[in-house]
């Protein structure tokens, strides 16, 4: 078989014939051995290591229990979560009735809402949203 000349700026040169002999080299050839598997031992034909053809049901009740349990345990750690997020939040402060003042009212003139921006500071202006007619 006659090979092709190499081009010096490839990589890598395969021919077709030359993947064709690998894979016709690496084929063993046993003939007829080839398609059978080997004889099994006669310990295989022993009846007492015999498999049982059919393992036994699974009981209703036994997946029940597991439902329950996982149920159990979910449940569990939802109340545990939020136990433990009301030790770590802080807790409200209680005021009396009596105690809450209406708050005071402020009038703004025109004016002061058109302030020069202070430096560090973010003037966002009120934007009404209203149902589109």
């Amino acid at each position: 078989m006659k090979k092709s000349d190499a081009n010096p700026n490839a990589t890598i040169q395969i021919d077709r014939s030359d993947v064709l002999e690998a894979l016709v080299e690496e084929l063993p050839d046993d003939g007829a051995a080839r398609h059978t598997p080997p004889p099994l031992p006669p310990e295989a034909f022993d009846p007492a290591l015999t498999v049982p053809e059919e393992a036994p049901p699974a009981s209703g009740m036994r997946s029940l229990v597991w439902g329950i349990v996982l149920v159990l345990v979910v449940g569990g750690a939802i109340v545990g979560g939020l136990k433990v997020g009301d030790l770590l939040s802080p807790a409200p402060v209680a005021s009396s009735p009596a105690s809450v003042a209406p708050p005071p009212t402020v009038t703004v003139p025109p004016a002061a809402t058109q302030a020069a921006p202070t430096p560090g500071v973010i003037t966002i202006p009120t934007v009404e949203l209203g149902s589109p007619r």
